[in-house]
């Protein structure tokens, strides 16, 4: 089987299928709440720039992403996406509600998903490489998990719009738990990692 009979197969079923879910979740996490950032920035069109924003830094990483695969071990290149991804999903809502309907602050809030979408690329070029060194089933699990993760997603938010819709703030109190929800997956991804990869 190699890689130390792949460290017990249900933990690398685990790995593989949470670190899928991670690959993903931010994006799904951002696309399912742009109507939020609609209602704070009704000005911009949202819509179509914030996606712009976070695919276009893909596209970008990506004419690099050899090269950071070559200087970087697998740890940093996982971690650090990681740290920076979830803490950026939690402020992303936060920064929306206290810039709200300012130029600057949609230009804030495309700056915070082009720098999302940097270290996504970089954390899923990544996970991809690495599941392709296992055996196939585990590859398999881990683009099961990129299909969770629109899923998950879609439940936390209706569930979030329906939970907090009669509350006074309930939208910011909505979408601050349904980002806090995805930071707190890929918080999940984090700590499984060091256990796994290398």
């Amino acid at each position: 089987m190699s890689q130390v009979e792949v460290k017990g197969s249900t933990l690398a079923t685990v790995y593989f299928t949470l670190q899928g879910v991670g690959t993903l979740i931010s994006l799904n996490a951002f696309l399912n709440g742009l109507d939020y950032f609609n209602e704070k920035f009704p000005d911009a069109d949202v819509f179509t720039k914030l996606p712009i924003a976070f695919n276009g830094a893909q596209l970008f990483t990506n004419l690099f992403l050899a090269k950071i695969i070559s200087k970087f071990p697998l740890r940093t290149r996982v971690l650090i996406p990681l740290i920076v991804t979830s803490c950026l999903l939690v402020t992303l809502p936060i920064t929306a509600n206290i810039l709200s309907g300012t130029t600057f602050g949609f230009w804030v809030v495309m700056a915070m998903l082009f720098v999302m979408g940097n270290f996504n690329c970089v954390y899923q070029g990544s996970l991809s490489g690495f599941a392709s060194s296992f055996p196939f089933k585990y590859t398999s699990f881990f683009l099961m998990g990129t299909g969770i993760a629109g899923i998950v997603m879609n439940i936390l938010r209706s569930l979030a719009i329906v939970s907090f819709a009669k509350l006074e703030g309930g939208a910011l109190i909505g979408i601050l738990v349904y980002f806090t929800a995805a930071g707190l997956i890929l918080v999940a991804c984090l700590i499984i990692h060091p256990g796994f990869g290398r």
